[in-house]
């Protein structure tokens, strides 16, 4: 996988700062890394602002998704990766349902 960046869907909890899941990542081309965090940028989602933590990394994979979609990149994972985003909306979906881990 020479050549390609490993793009963390969540991010860093803040500039500089740890990434919210290291597992949580996608295998993309460097250029196509780099304008998915332009659009995430523009869309306010470079960090969290400070409100929910799993309202903020939901927001981020739905516009990743769209991304990946409009652009016809292919969304790429380890098995890793795919556990931890299992685990995502596993939270996502206990919240929904009123329960917490």
């Amino acid at each position: 996988m020479s050549g390609l960046h490993g793009h963390h869907d969540d991010g860093r909890i803040a500039r500089g700062g740890r990434y919210i899941d290291d597992a949580l990542t996608s295998v993309m081309r460097p250029r196509d890394h780099g304008a998915l965090h332009l659009v995430l940028d523009d869309c306010g989602l470079a960090f969290p602002d400070g409100g929910d933590l799993l309202l903020h990394r939901a927001r981020r994979h739905v516009v990743t998704a769209g991304w990946h979609a409009d652009h016809g990149v292919p969304r790429v994972r380890t098995p890793e990766a795919s556990r931890a985003e299992q685990q995502l909306w596993l939270d996502v979906l206990h919240r929904l349902e009123g329960r917490s881990r």
